[in-house]
């Protein structure tokens, strides 16, 4: 069985380590600096920093990940599981995102691949297209009845923060805000 590819922005990766990285020294800068007793209003900053790294890294990791059968277009929260024998055709539309349409005509769209203004000079969105048309024409088609399905996306550290906002928040407003 040979190994996945994934298709990622390299922008995205970048941004998806860095930038939530910054919020974490952030958010423990708050915590270190804040007085002895628990203050409500650095508790709320810290649960909005863990908010907004669940939310860039929800964004920031989407991708597009093509298997010897199948294709995940993962999305912040919907992941769609396209079997070869279902997908029809990848495209970029004309705004710039990346489409795979299925051969019911479905159109499952890739955040990860959204237009951009920046994409219109780099043309990420084009090549990740002809990949995965690529990957659709060479796919191999199953005699069984394939499905396209949708489960729900789970990052551990998106989840693992967006807990931490909650209980951050719920403290402060024990504490008072």
């Amino acid at each position: 069985m040979e190994r996945p590819v994934t298709l990622q922005r390299k922008s995205f990766r970048i941004l998806s380590l860095v930038i939530p990285s910054v919020i974490l020294l952030f958010i423990l800068w708050v915590a270190l600096g804040s007085k002895r007793e628990i203050d409500g209003d650095a508790l709320a900053v810290m649960a909005a920093g863990f908010a907004l790294i669940s939310l860039v890294r929800r964004i920031w990791c989407s991708r597009v990940v093509m298997t010897s059968n199948g294709i995940q277009v993962v999305n912040p929260l919907i992941t769609h599981s396209i079997p070869v024998g279902v997908a029809a055709r990848a495209e970029r539309t004309q705004g710039g995102t990346l489409v795979i349409v299925t051969t019911s005509g479905e159109e499952v769209r890739s955040v990860g691949f959204g237009g951009s203004l920046i994409d219109s000079f780099v043309g990420s969105a084009e090549r990740g297209a002809q990949r995965v048309e690529a990957h659709i024409r060479s796919g191999r088609r199953s005699s069984k009845i394939d499905v396209l399905s949708k489960r729900i996306t789970t990052d551990v550290v998106s989840d693992v923060c967006l807990l931490a906002s909650f209980v951050c928040a719920v403290t402060a407003a024990a504490v008072g805000v």
